[in-house]
C-alpha cells in the first residue's frame, strides 16, 4: 500500500513538472506581449514603438510670428492617420521623453515586425505642409524627432 502511494505521488509530481515545463508564449523581451513564464516560443510576439516630436522656442516663435507664418495649431499625421492637433506654442528646451505630458507622442503597433517605416506630415490649420518625412519606428524604443526651421 505504501509502495503504491509513493509511486502515485512520484507520478503526480512528474506529471506536474512536465506540464509546467511546456509553457508556450512570446519569449522576446522586446515584445509588447512578452511572457516571462514561457519556455517555448509560440510565434505570437507583437511589438510597439514610439516617437516623440518636438521643437524649441525659436521654431515656436517663428510659427507664431505673423510676418513669417502666423500658425496657431499643427496637425500631426503619421502613416496617414491624424495623431493629434497641438498649439504651435508647445515648445521644449530639450527633447521630451515618450511619457511627458504635453508632448506629441506617436505610439505605433508594429504587429509581428520589429521595425517599420512610416511617412509623416505636419500641417498648419490651413493645410499647408510645414514638415514631412519618414520615420523608422523600432520595437520597444522611443525616438525623439526634432523639428527645425527650414524657412
Amino acid at each position: 500500500m505504501k509502495r503504491s502511494l509513493l509511486l502515485s505521488a512520484i507520478c503526480f509530481l512528474f506529471a506536474c513538472i512536465l506540464t509546467s515545463c511546456s509553457k508556450e508564449g512570446c519569449m522576446d523581451v522586446d515584445a509588447y506581449n512578452y511572457d516571462y513564464k514561457a519556455n517555448k516560443n509560440d510565434q505570437t510576439c507583437t511589438y510597439e514603438g514610439k516617437v516623440v516630436f518636438w521643437y524649441d522656442q525659436s521654431v515656436s516663435d517663428d510659427l507664431v510670428d505673423t510676418t513669417i507664418w502666423a500658425a496657431e495649431t499643427l496637425t500631426y499625421i503619421v502613416g496617414g492617420e491624424v495623431i493629434d492637433v497641438y498649439p504651435v506654442d508647445s515648445s521644449w528646451v530639450a527633447a521630451p521623453n515618450c511619457n511627458d505630458l504635453g508632448a506629441v507622442i506617436v505610439t505605433k503597433d508594429l504587429g509581428s515586425m520589429k521595425t517599420k517605416t512610416y511617412t509623416y506630415s505636419i500641417t498648419d490649420e490651413e493645410g499647408y505642409e510645414v514638415w514631412s518625412g519618414h520615420l523608422q519606428v523600432d520595437a520597444n524604443a522611443c525616438y525623439a524627432v526634432q523639428l527645425v526651421s527650414w524657412w
